[in-house]
C-alpha cells in the first residue's frame, strides 16, 4: 500500500500537530505535511501496515469538527511511467518538484533515513536540488523510497543523477580567423 496518505477535508484550521496526534492512534507519523490554503495534508507513516490501519480507521472521521476522507496517496510520477528503473547507478540524485521554500537542511533531513548523506546543492528559484550519498546502496535506497515521497507540500520527483556531457575542449566563440582584410 505505502507508507504516504493524503488527507482531504481538512479544517483550514488544523494544524500539523492536530494531525499527528489524531494519525498516531494508528502507528508512528514521521511526517505531516499541510497544504496551506486547500484543506489537505500528507501523513508519512513509519511502516505500511500502520498506513493502512489509519485508512480504515480514520477515513470519514471527525477531526477539528470536519469529517476527514484518508486515502492512499498515489504518485503521479509512478503512474505514469509505471514504475522506476532499480538498474540505474549512482551516488547523486535528482530531486525535482520541490517547493521553492524548501531548505538544504529540510532536504537533507528527510533523505537521511535512506543513508549518510553528503551534500545537499539547491538550485535557487529552480524548483531542483542534487543530494549526494556515501555509497551507491544508500542512493539506490533513496531513488526507491523517495520518488513521490511528500515534502512541503510537493511530490518529489527523484532519479540517479546523469553525470554532465562533456563540452569538449571547452573552447567557444568565433573559430575563424581574425585576420580579415
Amino acid at each position: 500500500m505505502g507508507k504516504y496518505l493524503h488527507v482531504g477535508n481538512l479544517n483550514y484550521e488544523s494544524t500539523k500537530d492536530d494531525i499527528a496526534v489524531a494519525f498516531g492512534e494508528c502507528g508512528v507519523v514521521v511526517n505531516v505535511t499541510v497544504t496551506a490554503g486547500e484543506g489537505t495534508a500528507f501523513v508519512e507513516y513509519e511502516t505500511e501496515e500502520a498506513a493502512a490501519k489509519a485508512v480504515g480507521a480514520l477515513n470519514g472521521t471527525v477531526l477539528d469538527g470536519w469529517a476527514v476522507r484518508v486515502n492512499k496517496a498515489i504518485s503521479r510520477t509512478r503512474r505514469r511511467d509505471g514504475g522506476i528503473d532499480v538498474t540505474k547507478k549512482g551516488k547523486r540524485l535528482y530531486v525535482g518538484n520541490l517547493n521553492f521554500q524548501s531548505t538544504e537542511d529540510d532536504i537533507a533531513y528527510v533523505f537521511e533515513r535512506c543513508g549518510e548523506v553528503l551534500d545537499v546543492t539547491v538550485m535557487d528559484g529552480k524548483g531542483f536540488a542534487f543530494v549526494e550519498y556515501e555509497t551507491e546502496e544508500a542512493a539506490e535506497k533513496a531513488y526507491v523510497d523517495m520518488d513521490g515521497a511528500w515534502l512541503d507540500g510537493r511530490e518529489l520527483r527523484v532519479d540517479i543523477a546523469l553525470g554532465r556531457p562533456s563540452r569538449g575542449d571547452g573552447g567557444g566563440g568565433f573559430a575563424g580567423s581574425r585576420d580579415r582584410f
